[in-house]
């Protein structure tokens, strides 16, 4: 398990900090499945600087590395330098693109499919959802009490309508149209 770091701020089900709701999904989802995954495992090439993939899969020996900002001149060109980069050195990375972001579901069709194409392999989905459950009843509690809080203000909002319905403010009305009557007067 990772320490945490000011520019790691998602934890994961596994208990690594990432940098983003993107990765952290896409690590969630790897660990649902038990997919063995080491976030961020430094790259060495021979002649050039390290590279941090985000994740390393072990027992394929491959990268998935998830490309999120989307639209950034800059950031495409970085990425297609570090696809000629891996590719030229015959590392296997599974690209995930934005595709409409994590919660958009394509990208886990891309990367069932980034299974079969890079790695040779079919994606191992998991049979049994023994752990998922562990995670899934957790989450599933923490929506309802969520849920709950919404509910509770929204009822709160409803039986006080605003500052109208609060005791003191027929008062402050009063006094408001009282001062206002005064210098209209004067």
């Amino acid at each position: 398990m990772q320490t945490y770091s000011i520019d790691k701020l998602y934890l994961t089900n596994k208990g690594d900090w990432v940098r983003s709701k993107y990765e952290q999904a896409v690590a969630n989802f790897l660990h649902a499945n038990q997919i063995e995954y080491v976030y961020e495992k430094e790259l060495i090439m021979p002649g050039l600087k390290p590279q941090k993939p985000d994740f390393y899969l072990p027992a394929y020996n491959g990268y998935i590395e998830v490309l999120g900002v989307f639209g950034n001149k800059r950031y495409n060109y970085i990425t297609h330098l570090k696809k000629e980069t891996f590719k030229k050195n015959g590392i296997k990375v599974i690209y995930l693109h934005h595709s409409g972001g994590w919660r958009n579901e394509i990208w886990k069709w891309f990367l069932k499919k980034g299974f079969q194409e890079v790695l040779g392999v079919s994606f191992p989905e998991k049979k049994s959802y023994v752990n998922s459950r562990r995670h899934y009843s957790y989450n599933y509690q923490r929506l309802n009490t969520f849920k709950d809080h919404d509910k509770n203000e929204y009822q709160e909002s409803k039986s006080m309508p605003g500052f109208f319905a609060k005791p003191i403010a027929p008062a402050i009305m009063i006094f408001t149209l009282f001062v206002l009557a005064f210098f209209i007067n004067s």
